[in-house]
């Protein structure tokens, strides 16, 4: 989105319409779709494998829930903020309802197959590619149930759900660890990069001709700050930055991201009337990292569940297992307040305060891509794109500004005394003034209204929300 050959950024909306998702949004998905590693597995690895050991799901569940963190994953927040029960896993045979969603993530998988057992790099054999067979029998069989009269055709989506739901992929993280834990220098990780990632458009692609649309793709986190790979891939202090973390696979991390975004863009030119999403998630957790004290954590590389060393980490003894010490037995479990530890389990973040910094951290617009959907000659003619976009302007008037109107004075009101938001408002100030000097003489009321500061926020998002309809070329 581009006025005047600036990118916008105004992320006291943008970061309510991408990543805030509300139940009473527009966007009314029947169901979810996940694919993915650790990350995002509600209990495919625990039935495949045996099920992750108490303390694990201590903190929300108050018992073992096929998660391998004290509670609950980005995408258990995803779901309930849509109004569906926890993401069903897959595999798991006992209790499972995939009326409105199903999760074919496995702790532990990569993008590519891999060549070694889980015994011997601790990698899960259960690959993106074999997530996308198990899709792919999922929606056939979801077909035959649906004709058959009985209880099963209640537990399983209408078919028109495929085409109307959300595919949501977390994946790609041990594709990069597990080439450095198989001793590749990072250069050669790099190169295996193009591969891995068109496997990852392979099935994208797929879900695209079962009738798949929306897709929201996250990226790969810092992996140069998991504990699990510091303590295993030592590196010397003058390749770490200032919190701690190793820059060379943060570095490739980031390369990765770069390489991922690019195929994002691809994507929306060859599928263009699929709506996708690409999702920041390393700027949120290392933002997480690099102002832990900001956010009420302690010791942001230690984990919270583990046993010795430097990071309370060690490779031979497990959350939940049993390990010695001086000839004598003990049990590895949580430390005493998960909350003000951000890795509360070996990898994971602490969910709840990420899902808080998603909210938080800032997103260029191009982070945010989003292109019309099944949309018609007649439609494309009446109502005209955004400029740089094929995104009609019918979806940001009927769909994105109602959301905005709806949440900005909230977001606002929780965030104006931050550095974020009073940069962003400070930005919307410089843009405004130098419209003033291109003639856009409408905006002269917001150009007033930011003399007084915070006297009306209510003032300030009506003029907020004008602005934002001048800039797209809209009358009121």
């Amino acid at each position: 989105m581009e006025h005047g050959g600036r990118v916008l950024k105004p992320s006291v909306l943008l970061l309510l319409l991408s990543l805030s998702v509300n139940a009473n949004n527009p966007c009314d998905f029947p169901v979810v779709f996940n694919f993915g590693d650790s990350n995002s597995d509600t209990g495919s690895l625990a039935a495949a494998f045996g099920q992750a050991p108490p303390p694990n799901g201590e903190t929300f569940f108050h018992r073992p829930a096929g998660r391998y963190s004290d509670g609950r994953l980005v995408i258990d927040f995803m779901v309930q903020s849509l109004g569906f029960p926890y993401l069903s896993a897959y595999l798991d045979a006992l209790g499972s309802n995939f009326t409105h969603e199903a999760n074919f993530a496995t702790g532990g998988s990569t993008i590519r197959p891999q060549n070694t057992t889980r015994r011997q790099s601790g990698l899960s054999p259960i690959s993106l590619n074999v997530q996308s067979y198990q899709f792919n029998d999922f929606y056939a069989r979801t077909q035959i149930i649906r004709k058959v009269q009985g209880f099963f055709k209640e537990l399983v989506p209408k078919p028109q759900a495929f085409t109307r739901g959300l595919y949501t992929f977390d994946i790609g993280q041990n594709d990069l660890t597990g080439g450095l834990f198989l001793n590749l220098t990072v250069y050669q990780v790099k190169a295996s990069i193009p591969d891995i990632l068109g496997q990852f458009k392979t099935v994208v692609k797929d879900v695209h001709d079962k009738g798949g649309r929306f897709f929201w793709i996250h990226n790969t986190g810092p992996i140069g700050c998991l504990p699990y790979v510091l303590e295993h891939l030592p590196i010397n202090e003058g390749q770490m930055d200032k919190n701690g973390c190793a820059n060379p696979f943060n570095e490739l991390a980031r390369f990765f991201n770069h390489k991922l975004k690019d195929l994002v863009n691809q994507l929306h030119k060859e599928l263009p009337e699929s709506v996708i999403t690409y999702v920041d998630i390393y700027k949120a957790r290392y933002a997480l990292i690099s102002q832990a004290r900001k956010h009420g954590f302690e010791h942001p590389l230690r984990v919270c569940c583990g046993y010795g060393r430097k990071y309370n980490y060690n490779i031979h003894v497990g959350c939940g297992g049993r390990g010695s010490d001086n000839g004598k037995e003990i049990f590895v479990g949580s430390c005493k307040d998960p909350s003000i530890i951000l890795d509360a389990r070996i990898v994971y973040p602490n969910i709840s305060k990420l899902a808080l910094a998603l909210e938080k951290v800032e997103v260029d617009v191009s982070d945010v891509m989003t292109m019309n959907v099944e949309t018609t000659e007649k439609e494309s003619e009446s109502s005209p794109m955004l400029t740089g976009t094929t995104t009609l302007i019918s979806f940001v008037t009927g769909v994105l500004f109602p959301y905005a109107r709806s949440n900005v004075q909230r977001h606002l009101e929780e965030t104006y005394d931050t550095k974020f938001t009073q940069d962003d408002i400070k930005l919307l100030q410089s843009q405004v003034a130098d419209d003033l000097q291109q003639g856009l003489w409408m905006l002269l009321q917001f150009c007033l209204m930011r003399r007084e500061s915070r006297r009306s926020l209510q003032v300030m998002v009506d003029v907020m929300d004008n602005w934002f309809k001048q800039v797209m070329g809209l009358c009121i």
